[in-house]
């Protein structure tokens, strides 16, 4: 029985498929190495609670297709092909196979291209065999690096729609109206702090801030895209705080980097996408994309990128510090921490669903699909939502308490796409790739 629910838990729920019992909430809310409590409140999760999901994961993972066990430097999605796929497994009322629920081992896409011939919209790139890590994680066979998820996928196609919109996706964690209020007063009340009373000053400033509120722009707090999000940036702040010690040890945390002779009460990091320029080719139906890079933004220069730089005032030289470390050394992370990889694929994910709206390529390519667009046919799985974050304080070296689970992630795709280049080269190139794509909805 529970094997079969797990099955249930790895995509998307059609319509025919009977709701899930109560108690499957409990393999939901663990995602990256963090919890979500059955009240929204986001917490570390134990070894022992990872390590159970990845040995359940591995014991009902589906033998992958022999077509799809070699590494290649291109293979292709056929979405048109794709989305009759599932079509099928809603009249069959049957359950996703591997191979649909990770997108056939696609590992990254370095392609869109629209076929109005085929009336087919078609995604590239490098391909793996997939296997389960020790936590859950699902994971080229060779790269080791996570594979794509059909359930982000459609996650965030759905986010924007059929209508492009120059909305943001955004994770945040923050204190409420009430709580900056409180910690603004005891800035005042403290204003004497030194070693002597900085633990009575982290308790106190606890207090003062209270549950953290989680807040979610452009997807529904209760998808998995969602808690990815949340787990990623819960991660970032706990190495902020030097609460819990990275899968790098060359990677100090914040608080270990903080000086100077005043508190530091509240001090934001943000997790932010660096996309690749943008190719096309002479008639915009061939798009090639780079690799998405993450940044990591203290608040000073977060602001800054919205031109509100004097906003907050001086940058703080131990967040410079610091930001500038994690992201020299994010990839490393990453490797070790794969939920981070997980949000930069989700992030890539949604560059590609912005620029297949913003260039109306479903139309021009007159691909239609249904699956895709429509919650009736294909519901998604609900998770608990992530609601509230509890406050953690770290006192710094020289004796000096800080509070840095704040900020959040933001992906935003549309700025790159207003830069977009001609690349002839791309005309020869869309002739190429299309004599590759075969009958099924996958390609090798």
């Amino acid at each position: 029985m529970q094997k079969i629910l797990l099955r249930f838990l790895l995509g998307f729920v059609l319509v025919s498929v009977p709701c899930l019992a109560k108690d499957d909430n409990t393999l939901r809310r663990l995602t990256g190495g963090v919890k979500v409590e059955p009240d929204g409140s986001i917490h570390a999760a134990s070894d022992e609670e990872m390590l159970a999901v990845g040995q359940w994961l591995t014991s009902v993972m589906q033998p992958i297709p022999q077509d799809l066990t070699a590494s290649v430097p291109l293979r292709k999605i056929s979405l048109k092909r794709l989305d009759a796929e599932i079509r099928t497994i809603a009249e069959k009322k049957g359950e996703f196979t591997d191979t649909v629920r990770y997108l056939g081992g696609l590992m990254s896409i370095q392609y869109v291209i629209a076929v109005p011939e085929e009336h087919d919209i078609i995604l590239a790139g490098p391909g793996e065999g997939w296997v389960t890590d020790k936590t859950g994680n699902v994971i080229g066979r060779d790269s080791k690096l996570p594979v794509f998820s059909l359930e982000d996928f459609l996650t965030v196609f759905r986010a924007w729609g059929g209508t492009v919109k120059q909305d943001i996706i955004s994770c945040s964690f923050d204190l409420t109206p009430e709580a900056e209020k409180n910690t603004a007063q005891l800035g005042k009340d403290f204003a004497g702090m030194s070693a002597n009373n900085a633990e009575a000053f982290a308790v106190a400033l606890r207090q003062a801030s209270g549950d953290l509120q989680v807040t979610f722009t452009g997807i529904a707090a209760a998808s998995r895209f969602a808690k990815i999000l949340a787990a990623a940036d819960f991660k970032m702040k706990l190495y902020a705080l030097g609460l819990e010690q990275p899968p790098v040890r060359t990677l100090p945390s914040y608080t270990a980097l903080l000086t100077g002779a005043s508190p530091k009460m509240l001090t934001r990091f943000y997790l932010v996408p660096e996309y690749a320029e943008v190719l096309h080719d002479s008639a915009k139906l061939t798009w090639q994309l780079g690799d998405t890079k993450i940044k990591v933004l203290t608040e000073y220069d977060y602001l800054l990128r919205q031109n509100k730089r004097d906003a907050r005032g001086k940058p703080d030289r131990a967040a410079t510090n610091w930001s500038s470390k994690f992201e020299t050394q994010f990839e490393s992370v990453a490797k070790k921490q794969p939920v981070f990889n997980v949000l930069k694929n989700d992030m890539h994910l949604a560059l590609v669903t912005a620029l297949i709206h913003q260039e109306r390529l479903l139309q021009k390519a007159n691909c239609f699909l249904p699956m895709f667009l429509d919650e009736t046919k294909l519901r998604p799985l609900t998770y608990p939502k992530p609601v509230s974050v509890p406050s953690r304080t770290a006192v710094s070296q020289n004796g000096y308490a800080t509070v840095v689970v704040c900020g959040g992630i933001e992906i935003n795709p549309f700025p790159i796409l207003q830069k977009v280049r001609l690349e002839s080269k791309m005309d020869k190139d869309r002739n190429h790739l299309i004599k590759m794509t075969g009958s099924s909805w996958r390609e090798n």
